[in-house]
């Protein structure tokens, strides 16, 4: 069974992708787009502790929704400053 993973979800998971998530996004990487686990490059980047990503993707308008804040809320890693991030967006 295939993830659903794209570029963009496996560059912002990753520590200090800036380079390449800019470059996905600049090449019109679906930015909203939802894995077969419901979550999207935004949350992966959250979960993966990825703050320039996290910051990169906010920057270029990805969407946030209820269901994310709740899913960013109940994570012990990613620390608080990611949190604020998304809550702020």
């Amino acid at each position: 069974m295939q993830s659903g993973r794209t570029a963009l979800h496996v560059a912002a998971s990753k520590n200090k992708p800036s380079e390449m998530v800019e470059l996905l996004l600049k090449h019109k990487a679906s930015i909203d787009l939802y894995m077969q686990n419901g979550r999207t490059a935004l949350l992966d980047a959250a979960k993966y502790e990825s703050s320039e990503a996290v910051e990169l993707l906010l920057k270029h308008k990805a969407a946030i929704n209820l269901e994310q804040e709740k899913v960013m809320r109940g994570w012990t890693c990613g620390g608080d400053e990611l949190v604020l991030w998304l809550l702020r967006a």
